[in-house]
Parts: structure tokens; sequence; C-alpha cells
């Protein structure tokens, strides 16, 4: 049992050094993640997943090394140590389904500029542009999944007028071809009874 107990703790560690390297603000930004599709098509894991394949700490921990890094690229007074610590832990609860893209996406926009902030950076105004990226990326996959689902609609509207064009023509040749069975059945019979 000792044994079980140092493997998991050990592939844990491996994980979470992967996730550390993998997932980096810097190494995120290297994907050039820079329209909501991406952040959302991206094989980047989300909170939740972290959460759940290593521990709420550890996740804390990798989102507070996010924060820090949109803290130290903004020139506006920077966030303290404790409002770091309280962010990140919003962000877990709040939003577990984001990507660690999602948040490569939204810190890169507020960075350049294109998310505006009113003086400094604080918990809640990182919340509120999450909560809007996050409406803004479910009604982007809904407009998404209907365009597909309209795609396919019409895909088997389209079939289904060949089918039934094919059924048609089918039924014509038959009918044409019964029809000709029978004339020529007509025939013979006239044939035979003139004899």
């Amino acid at each position: 049992m000792g044994e079980l107990k140092i493997l998991k703790k050990e592939s844990q560690i491996i994980l979470q050094k992967k996730l550390q390297e993998d997932f980096s603000p810097l190494k995120m930004k290297l994907k050039n993640i820079n329209s909501l599709d991406k952040a959302i098509q991206s094989e980047a894991p989300s909170i939740g997943k972290i959460m759940a394949d290593t521990n709420p700490e550890y996740t804390q921990s990798l989102l507070i090394m996010w924060l820090l890094w949109l803290d130290q690229n903004m020139s506006e007074r920077g966030m303290t140590e404790n409002q770091i610590e309280n962010c990140a832990v919003s962000i877990m609860q709040r939003h577990k389904s984001l990507k660690l893209s999602d948040l490569s996406f939204v810190f890169d926009k507020i960075i350049h500029g294109e998310i505006e902030l009113y003086g400094s950076l604080g918990i809640n105004k990182i919340i509120k542009i999450l909560d809007a990226h996050f409406n803004e990326r479910c009604e982007y996959s809904a407009q998404k999944s209907e365009s597909k689902h309209m795609e396919f609609n019409q895909g088997i509207r389209d079939f289904g007028d060949k089918r039934s064009s094919v059924s048609n023509s089918e039924m014509s040749k038959k009918m044409q071809h019964a029809v000709s069975h029978q004339n020529i059945q007509e025939a013979k019979n006239k044939i035979n009874t003139k004899k």
C-alpha cells in the first residue's frame, strides 16, 4: 500500500512539472492563440481537469504563476501577493471549464490594451473579464453548433432529395419494363389466338 502511494505521488510530481513546462504563459504565447476559436480548439487542459489530475493547491500555484505573468506585464500598479492568491482561488471556483489557452488569449488581450482596464488590475476586474470571455465563448460555441446542425440538416435534405429522385427514377424504369413486358405478353397472346 505504501509503494502505491509513493508511485501516485511521483506520477503527480511528473505531471505537475509537465504542466508547468508545457502550459506556462510563455509557452502558450508561443502557440499564437490569437482567436477565440484557437483558444477553444487548443489541446490545453481546462482548470477543472488540472484540479482533477493534480490537486487544488497545485492548480492554485499554476494560476498564481499565470497571474504573476499578467501582473508583471502590466504597466499599472500591480496586485498584492494576497490579491493574486485570492484571484487564483476565485478563478478555480468560477471558471473551471476555461482552458489555459483561454487565459492565454484573455491575458494577452489585456496586456495589449484590447481590453480596457480603468485603473489598476484587481480581482474583480479579472473575474469580470473572464466572465465576459466565458459568455462570449458560450455564444460562439452555440453559433458554431447551430451552424453545424444546419449544415447537417441541409445534407440530410439534399441526400433525401437525391434518394427520392433515384427512387422515382428506378420506379419509373420498373413501370416501363412492366408495361413493355405486359405489351409483349398481349402481343404473343394475340398471335397465339389467331393461329
